[in-house]
């Protein structure tokens, strides 16, 4: 364990070049800031804080700006700034991002650049935009974390299981998440050890926030959130609000692999292209198919994208299953095209089936209206049955019949208003051996499943 680790920290440890480079780098864009706007500039992120791993180039820089600026003038203020410094150091070049409110950010010689407009508070609880606890998340890890070197492993590890990123596209554990687990376990191999002693919503609070009679508020409050972080510098903040269930099962499977036979080449994984060929073959072997929605991007970010892309595939599951097909898994994809997949036992299902009713001892009134409802009616011990038909028998006219609906009835089925437009233009539903023609390597990815082994 600890050779294979020395090796990777002397592969992921920034040189002292490397640590000097980003100083300077920074310090000239504080100075620039400070002569031509009289504000201050802080650096926040994992440079800061000295969790940056071996040629990682991100900076993020925050403006702060005095608590009585009126939110419209800081978000003004903050992409002029942010211009200004893209117009002295590249040129010009630059993309305004959103989060809670605009920023700027582009690349700057070997640096990916934010400049960050944010208010300067006196403590966490009066935050006026989320971007505000940034300051204070740095300055806790800088107080608190004594083994930085335990990070970059942790951070690494979870970079080549697939799980790092705290985006709404990856869904992943984020850099502060990794940053509180080591000051909480000491170091990478015991955050290992203590991930398989989780359970769901396992509730961890460093700074004793909440008390134990608490815990089914806290769990309520967090539905749905496999892992509860208390963010120490805000207490009705989960830090892993993100970590979706597959990300933190990977993280544990995979800790569990690595405790047991530790490589370098969790580390360091060979990246392959998605195998089309044995991916379909495995849907022979399982008897099952993919029923694919393609259709044009939009042009939205990936943080909102990927949210709505879900949302899409879970209204269109639920509405499968409802007409009566059997739906196993579905993925989403946003790369050379976007949409989702399902996987489906059958694309096409028999019109007639058999229905359940009530019992005999249940309401007499209920038990006239089923027996009314249908003309063929049994028993089954004390239960009716009988042969109900669907309405619709084939998944792909299903999807098809939402999609050409009214557009108020697409909004009031659950179809995402950014995505109603371009489903009615140009969407595509694939199936059987149409699937090859999707370009997307996420969708074929996806169709290989998110395999451990």
């Amino acid at each position: 364990m600890q050779r294979a680790l020395k090796k990777v920290l002397q592969k992921i440890t920034p040189s002292q070049k490397e640590v000097k480079e980003s100083g300077e780098m920074f310090l000239k864009i504080q100075q620039f800031i400070k002569d031509e706007f009289g504000l201050p500039a802080e650096l926040m992120g994992s440079i800061a804080k000295n969790t940056f791993i071996a040629g990682d180039k991100d900076m993020d820089t925050f403006v702060l700006f005095p608590t009585s600026t009126p939110r419209k003038v800081l978000e003004e203020k903050g992409i002029e700034i942010g211009k200004a410094v893209f117009k002295k150091f590249n040129k010009g070049v630059f993309q305004i991002s959103y989060a809670e409110h605009p920023y700027t950010k582009g690349v700057i010689g070997k640096f990916h650049i934010e400049i960050v407009p944010a208010y300067l508070v006196g403590d966490a609880g009066r935050i006026q935009s989320a971007v505000d606890r940034t300051p204070f998340h740095t300055a806790y890890v800088k107080k608190n974390l004594k083994k930085n070197a335990e990070v970059l492993l942790l951070k690494k590890f979870l970079k080549g299981i697939g799980c790092y990123g705290s985006d709404l596209k990856k869904e992943g554990f984020s850099g502060y998440l990794c940053e509180l687990l080591i000051i909480k376990y000491g170091c990478f191999e015991k955050t290992l050890q203590a991930s398989q002693n989780l359970h769901w919503q396992e509730i961890i609070d460093l700074e004793n926030h909440h008390s134990k009679k608490d815990t089914h508020k806290i769990k309520k409050m967090f539905s749905g959130q496999p892992l509860i972080f208390i963010d120490p510098v805000d207490k009705n903040r989960n830090v892993a609000a993100v970590l979706s269930p597959e990300k933190i099962a990977r993280f544990i499977f995979h800790a569990r692999t690595f405790l047991d036979k530790p490589k370098e080449s969790y580390f360091f994984p060979r990246q392959k292209k998605a195998n089309k060929k044995q991916a379909l073959e495995f849907y022979k072997k399982t008897n099952t198919m993919i029923v694919a929605l393609a259709f044009e991007n939009p042009g939205l970010i990936e943080d909102i994208i990927y949210p709505q892309l879900r949302r899409l595939a879970g209204t269109l599951t639920m509405h499968a299953k409802h007409a009566g097909f059997k739906v196993f898994d579905s993925w989403v994809f946003a790369d050379a095209e976007c949409g989702i997949a399902l996987e489906v036992r059958d694309e096409i299902i028999p019109r007639q089936f058999v229905i359940e009713g009530p019992s005999v001892f249940n309401s007499p009134l209920h038990q006239e209206r089923f027996v009314k409802a249908h003309k063929m009616v049994w028993f089954r011990g004390e239960k009716y049955y009988a042969v109900s038909a669907r309405a619709e028998t084939d998944i792909c006219k299903l999807i098809s019949k939402i999609l050409h609906s009214t557009k108020k009835n697409m909004h009031n089925t659950g179809i995402p208003d950014n995505f109603i437009m371009p489903l009615r233009k140009n969407a595509r539903i694939l199936s059987g051996k149409k699937i090859t023609k999707i370009k997307s390597a996420e969708f074929w990815r996806g169709a290989e499943k998110d395999k451990v082994k």
